[in-house]
C-alpha cells in the first residue's frame, strides 16, 4: 500500500510535469486556450499561459521531492482547473482544454474527460496526503523538545 502511495506521487508529479513543459513549448496556442474561455483578461493572457505552466512545473518538482507544500498546491491548483473546465462544460464551450496543449478530437467532450480526469488526479492527491499522514514514522509523531542552555 505504501509502494502504491509512492508509485502514484510520482505519476502525479510526472502528469504535473508534462502538462508544464508542453504548455511552455507552445505558449501561443495555449494562450488561445486560456481566451476562448472568456476568464482572463487580455492584457493578463500572456501572463497567464507562462505562469501557469512555471507554476505546473514548480508543483511537480515539489510533489518528486516531497516538499511539504507540494500535493496541496497541486489539490489547489486541480481544484482551479476542475472549476474552469466545469464552467466551460457548462458554458457549452466548444473549445479545446489546453491541458496538455494536444488538441483533442472533440474540444467539447474534451473539456468533460479533462473534467473527470482532474477529478481523478485530485482523488489520487488527497489518496497520497492522507497514506503520508497514516504511515508516518513513528519519529516524526513525537513532539520535538528543545534542550536549554
Amino acid at each position: 500500500m505504501l509502494l502504491s502511495s509512492h508509485i502514484l506521487r510520482y505519476l502525479l508529479a510526472f502528469l504535473f510535469l508534462w502538462a508544464g513543459i508542453s504548455k511552455l513549448l507552445d505558449p501561443k496556442s495555449f494562450a488561445r486556450s486560456i481566451d476562448a474561455f472568456g476568464l482572463v483578461p487580455e492584457p493578463m493572457l500572456v501572463v497567464t499561459a507562462l505562469g501557469l505552466p512555471v507554476l505546473e512545473i514548480f508543483i511537480a518538482v515539489a510533489v518528486a521531492l516531497r516538499w511539504q507544500c507540494g500535493l496541496p498546491l497541486m489539490a489547489v491548483t486541480l481544484l482551479l482547473f476542475i472549476c474552469v473546465l466545469w464552467y466551460g462544460v457548462l458554458q457549452g464551450l466548444d473549445v479545446d482544454c489546453g491541458c496538455f496543449s494536444v488538441t483533442e478530437q472533440s474540444a467539447h467532450t474534451s473539456l468533460r474527460e479533462a473534467f473527470w480526469r482532474d477529478w481523478l488526479m485530485l482523488a489520487a492527491v488527497v489518496y497520497v496526503l492522507a497514506i503520508g499522514r497514516i504511515w508516518r514514522p513513528r519519529a516524526e509523531l513525537k513532539p520535538q523538545t528543545t534542550r536549554s542552555l
